[in-house]
């Protein structure tokens, strides 16, 4: 009586964990669809492929680039410590 009652017990729990098997979502199929959707909504601007590349005046940037060199930010301190702060929780 014992060993007819694990062995309905095992075919019906392996008959459970097989009829989960065989739902298997089919939503593989829609990945991706998203993004081939914007890929294809995309247009190119044509005006902009046509116009000139901007270029800057030689002296300005020269300029630019000094005003940054004299009132840029001290370098980050590379000293390698690290500094945890607690939030008491």
């Amino acid at each position: 009586m014992k060993s007819r009652l694990t062995t309905t017990l095992l075919i019906g729990s392996i008959l459970t964990l097989l009829s989960g098997c065989s739902a298997y979502p089919t939503l593989e199929s829609e990945f991706g669809d998203s993004v081939r959707q914007m890929v294809r909504s995309q247009t190119v601007f044509v005006a902009v492929e046509n116009a000139p590349v901007q270029t800057g005046d030689g002296q300005r940037l020269e300029a630019v680039l000094e005003g940054y060199r004299e009132y840029a930010p001290p370098e980050a301190d590379s000293s390698g410590q690290t500094v945890l702060i607690s939030t008491g929780q």
